[in-house]
């Protein structure tokens, strides 16, 4: 063969568009590295997950599970807004009882389902408050599938007219403080939603450290704070928050008796409040 010609052959068989490397050869290998790396990308939020869950469940075991959420909703909102909502999520998968999961293991294994489940399907759920919470008790309640038709309801609660009113109170008046301060935070903070229900939280679950009989208290409050957490899209009004508040205060009421020492329970209770109040809102 000529060398003319040979050069020229060289020449086809090296152009980007050549036949016998596909028009894509190129951009091909940067479409399989970007694809790689989104993979990779999609993994963060259940790593936060699972640490918001661990993290949770240590400081729980000393402390209480309302302080220790709270706390760690409050660092991750903070230090990592942008992954704060799935570290949130764990951090309810570790407010669980040593009841309902005895062991760090177990928490690990819940915090796969439910970050299993935020990975892929928590773009479907609506957001409403409490979302996170019911991730959350969903991979608890999958680990207790087993053993959960072994356990019966526990009793109700006996309670005085006055600590009736005082939940119902407490819910309304946590709902209303978290959507406060998110419009006070939302410019400055990206994870307005997460603060904010940490910050009202917090300090009762702070209280509880010295004063144990304040615990009912402190669970209605952070179960509304979730509720707060609600997207403005779906509830704006100040007076709708009050609304939903006092709806949180009957279904916490009326809840006690069930999944004690689950860990997502709150947030369900917020979750399944603010569907309720919305579905009956659209009613008129």
């Amino acid at each position: 063969m000529p060398e003319q010609d040979l050069f020229h052959l060289k020449a086809f068989l090296l152009r980007k568009n050549s036949p016998c490397f596909g028009d894509d050869y190129g951009r091909g290998n940067v479409k399989k590295d970007g694809s790689e790396g989104k993979e990779m990308r999609r993994a963060y939020p259940a790593l936060f997950l699972i640490s918001g869950a661990l993290i949770t469940y240590s400081i729980g075991v000393e402390t209480n599970s309302v302080f220790a959420a709270s706390l760690v909703g409050f660092i991750f909102g903070f230090l990592f807004p942008s992954y704060s909502a799935p570290a949130y999520c764990g951090a309810f998968i570790g407010m669980s009882s040593v009841e309902i999961l005895p062991s760090g293991l177990l928490v690990l294994l819940a915090s796969l389902v439910s970050g299993f489940i935020w990975v892929y399907f928590s773009k479907q759920i609506p957001a409403f408050g409490g979302k996170a919470g019911f991730i959350a008790f969903l991979g608890v309640l999958a680990i207790n599938l087993p053993t959960i038709w072994e356990v019966e309801p526990s009793l109700p609660l006996e309670l005085e007219v006055e600590m009736i009113l005082g939940v119902i109170v407490t819910a309304v008046i946590a709902t209303s403080a978290t959507f406060l301060v998110r419009e006070k935070i939302r410019e400055r903070f990206k994870s307005d939603a997460v603060i904010g229900s940490a910050l009202v939280g917090f300090p009762l679950g702070f209280l509880r450290l010295f004063f144990p009989g304040v615990s009912i208290y402190s669970e209605v409050a952070f179960a509304s704070s979730f509720a707060g957490m609600t997207s403005f899209k779906f509830v704006r009004k100040p007076f709708y928050y009050l609304l939903i508040g006092l709806v949180v205060g009957v279904v916490f009421l009326l809840s006690t008796p069930f999944f004690q020492g689950f860990g997502g329970k709150l947030g369900t209770i917020a979750f399944l409040s603010v569907m309720l109040f919305l579905s009956l809102k659209s009613l008129h």
